[in-house]
């Protein structure tokens, strides 16, 4: 009950503003805001485009030069780069796609199981399990993506320093 007479008195009220006359008699026109001046529709947000523009690196005299600029883009760095330029020729010869699995190769060396550019071992289930929660992977394959090796091996790096890669 207590609805419809507010809506009574609401419709009342605003037939009193729209048709309320000034002193001569004459109707007068709605008074206008700045809401009401706008034409607001109803309209689609689009995503914008984004751009990642790579840092400039000094590449001279580096072993891998292509992934100086990504490394410094994840967070390594600058001072690192050349000892990380070092471990990635070593490891990959610049080849993110690189994986070592010697229960494949069956040389009889210890048992491995190392991915992409910085050779980022995940042997045997505790390893992996690390691995995946510092480095927040859904597979060891992930490690074959370039950047995200190097995000990785930051977080490997400040974590233990270089020891991971025996230096």
């Amino acid at each position: 009950m207590r609805r419809y007479i507010f809506a009574i008195a609401s419709s009342l009220l605003l037939t009193f503003v729209f048709f309320s006359q000034n002193a001569k008699g004459e109707p007068q026109p709605p008074k206008t805001t700045a809401s009401t001046l706008l034409n607001v529709r109803p309209f689609l947000i689009e995503p914008t485009t984004t751009t990642t523009t790579l840092p400039i690196v000094d590449t001279k005299g580096a072993l891998c030069p292509e992934w100086r600029a990504i490394a410094v883009a994840v967070g390594w760095p600058k001072a690192e780069l050349k000892t990380l330029d070092d471990i990635i020729y070593r490891e990959s010869r610049c080849n993110p796609l690189t994986h070592a699995d010697y229960r494949v190769a069956k040389c009889g060396c210890p048992y491995d199981d190392s991915f992409g550019l910085m050779q980022i071992n995940v042997k045997g289930k505790r390893l992996w399990q690390s691995r995946r929660d510092v480095c927040y992977l859904k597979k060891p394959e992930d490690l074959l993506d370039g950047a995200t090796n190097l995000n990785c091996g930051l977080a490997l790096w400040q974590l233990s320093g270089w020891a991971p890669w025996g230096k």
